[in-house]
């Protein structure tokens, strides 16, 4: 499922809660519609079965107020009732793979004179690890990583915590990069992991800020996210943060509900 049949799936699911909610307290509400009158620039108040008009006097504004809150709140359920139709038949005649099925769907030797737009999923990560790889050969980190913490992929990393995070990565299936370059403003970081979001191919990056008690690391630690919000690069979009202290270490469950919400 894509992002945007998601949030169309979440979008139908509070038009529904809020259609229950509607539906129940039209059902609390008396019959009837409101005709609102302009005498002498003083609003007077009927109600109207259908046939016939009866004033309502001023002790009878709260009957007036009940009437009007019904005919808004049925104007606004016929409203989202729409809004989930139109939801449902767009979810219906949307097949975003199918536009990468046209070139996955053809022969061997065809793929091979053809040049596709759109990529297939496992092409297109294929390429993006390709060209992250070669990227962190090209500029590899100038500290060497300590040989005591490796990876499910056979990688050594700096540090337990590290290792937690990048085989949650391996474990499901995202593809990623360990300390791949990242050049902003001028300035070459080295994001401890560059990760793929497949399905909405979107490049995040994962920092863990691992000794948030030490001062001068903690210094390091913000203008290094100072420098990725002012080149664009947003926490909660797409970088990813997680972090621990010396009495506080990471959980390995924080590190699965980060990569279900972002990947």
């Amino acid at each position: 499922m894509s992002k945007l049949e998601r949030e169309l799936a979440q979008k139908s699911e509070e038009l529904n809660r809020m259609s229950v909610k509607i539906q129940k307290r039209i059902s609390e509400l008396p019959s009837g519609t409101l005709r609102v009158s302009n005498c002498r620039g003083k609003a007077t108040y009927y109600k109207s079965d259908g046939v016939k008009q009866t004033y309502l006097k001023k002790s009878e504004l709260s009957h007036a107020a009940d009437l009007a809150e019904r005919e808004y709140l049925e104007k606004l359920l016929a409203e989202l009732n729409c809004e989930k139709e139109a939801i449902l038949r767009f979810c219906r005649n949307y097949h975003p793979s199918e536009a990468e099925d046209i070139y996955s769907n053809q022969v061997d030797s065809r793929k091979e004179l053809v040049h596709p737009l759109i990529l297939p999923k496992e092409l297109y990560a294929d390429i993006w690890y390709r060209e992250k790889t070669a990227a962190k050969q090209s500029h590899l980190h100038p500290l060497l990583v300590p040989r005591d913490q490796m990876t499910v992929k056979n990688e050594y990393v700096r540090s337990k915590s590290e290792k937690i995070i990048a085989d949650a990565l391996s474990r499901n299936n995202v593809p990623y990069v360990y300390e791949a370059p990242l050049f902003l403003s001028g300035k070459k970081l080295y994001p401890d992991f560059t990760i793929l979001n497949v399905e909405e191919r979107k490049t995040l990056y994962w920092e863990h800020f691992g000794m948030l008690d030490d001062e001068m690391y903690l210094s390091d630690v913000i203008e290094k996210l100072n420098l990725y919000i002012l080149s664009g690069i947003m926490p909660g979009d797409q970088l990813i943060i997680t972090y621990e202290s010396s009495k506080k270490a990471m959980k390995s469950r924080i590190v699965d509900e980060m990569i279900r919400f972002y990947c």
